[in-house]
């Protein structure tokens, strides 16, 4: 009897169809995983891209890393005022006009080392004009020093309105003075009321009572500061 005839031989291609599509498989994986790892270090290296549309608020680093606006000179040999003001302050209205002419001029002429510190020590009673006021002032400063002057004088004179004037009458208001889009934004942002009132307060209310106060030399200065040219004095000693 003859013997059945033997199976024919198993395909392996099967076999090396499943061992390339596991390989494939593992290395999909692989590659994925990087992609991922790629991603999040490149995604925490950079920063947040902002959410809001249309120009980022000024964030000016020479104003957020100190407590105060400088003007003039960072010479130890010139005399240094500290000078802390409100915008809504009456008697800080009358302080600018009578002195601030002077302060500028020593300024812009490098002969003082002048810091102003602008407060929100009436902001409740000013239905935030205050902060607002001062936040506003920041940004001018921000854009060009020379421009803080003009915008305070511009503050102080809208004072009995200003608690009636929102962020963008400020931002209008600064135009006119010559502010450009970036700072009209700024104002409109209330970009630095907490700079204000977390970095310029606090210290200020340990040191003085009540706006307008001036320092000079560290020390409180106690002239009249209604006499014209009396500040002006006691800064240059002739």
């Amino acid at each position: 009897m003859t013997p059945p005839p033997a199976p024919p031989g198993r395909s392996k291609a099967p076999l090396i169809i499943g061992i390339i599509c596991a390989v494939t498989a593992v290395a999909a994986f692989v590659i994925g995983g990087i992609g991922v790892v790629a991603y999040l270090v490149i995604r925490n290296a950079e920063p947040d891209a902002p959410t809001a549309s249309g120009p980022a608020p000024s964030t000016d680093a020479a104003v957020l890393e100190t407590d105060h606006l400088h003007f003039g000179t960072d010479s130890a040999a010139s005399p240094e005022v500290e000078l802390y003001i409100d915008f809504a302050c009456p008697h800080c209205a009358d302080f600018a006009e009578i002195n601030d002419p002077d302060l500028r001029q020593l300024s812009e002429d490098g002969m003082v080392n002048l810091k102003i510190r602008p407060l929100p020590m009436l902001n409740a009673s000013s239905a935030g004009y205050s902060e607002r006021a001062a936040s506003a002032a920041t940004c001018m400063y921000a854009q060009d020093p020379a421009l803080f002057w003009d915008m305070s004088e511009a503050l102080f004179a809208q004072q009995a309105e200003g608690p009636s004037l929102t962020s963008e009458d400020l931002a209008d208001l600064a135009e006119g003075l010559g502010a450009d889009e970036d700072t009209a934004a700024c104002i409109a942002a209330d970009t630095y009321t907490g700079w204000v009132n977390d970095t310029v307060y606090p210290p200020a209310l340990e040191r003085i009572s009540g706006t307008p106060s001036v320092y000079l030399d560290g020390e409180q200065w106690t002239g009249d500061y209604t006499v014209p040219g009396e500040l002006h004095l006691a800064i240059v000693g002739e």
